[in-house]
């Protein structure tokens, strides 16, 4: 990143800059998230966040660091759900700004069956294929079919209906939608 903060404060009235949106993943941090807290001299006085999503991250997992004008606020979401939640950072009753985590969980496998874990059809017949995301939990469970063909051919639909279109063998793959590659 090539930005750099500044902070004009004619005002006398505590200011930060303005905190990026956060995005984090199966239970990481986010360790030391610049910001410049003016302030007369920069002391600093009670700075204090909240969570509207304290289920997702609580208060008290939100930390402050840094000195003078120079600051950090670093967020553990170590509870193993997904959501989103606004961060209000005060000095005392006073607002200072506000950003946005989403926290996502993301899908470490993926496992194909089949109907009645059937594993031949006829030509010209279906079979309602399913994929099992885990973990259980993952923010997003939608998988993309395909059909790799073999000696034989077939078709297979958004929502896993196979069509037998071919005498032969087939692999059916279900591949995790915006996953980087995770497939069963």
């Amino acid at each position: 990143k090539t930005d750099i903060s500044f902070m004009i404060n004619s005002s006398g009235l505590p200011k930060i800059t303005s905190i990026y949106d956060q995005n984090v993943s199966n239970g990481n941090k986010i360790d030391n998230i610049p910001f410049i807290f003016g302030y007369k001299d920069g002391t600093a006085q009670n700075l204090t966040a909240t969570s509207s999503n304290e289920s997702l991250i609580s208060s008290s997992q939100i930390t402050f660091g840094g000195s003078g004008y120079n600051r950090t606020i670093s967020l553990d979401t170590t509870q193993d759900i997904s959501g989103t939640s606004t961060i209000k950072i005060f000095i005392g009753e006073i607002e200072l700004g506000s950003f946005t985590l989403e926290k996502v969980i993301e899908a470490s496998s993926v496992t194909v069956s089949s109907e009645n874990n059937e594993t031949s059809i006829l030509n010209g017949t279906t079979l309602q294929m399913q994929a099992e995301v885990l973990p259980s939990n993952a923010t997003n469970k939608k998988v993309l079919w395909n059909i790799i063909n073999g000696s034989g051919t077939a078709t297979i639909d958004e929502s896993g209906l196979l069509t037998a279109t071919a005498s032969g063998t087939i692999t059916v793959r279900a591949v995790v939608e915006n996953s980087g590659g995770i497939e069963g």
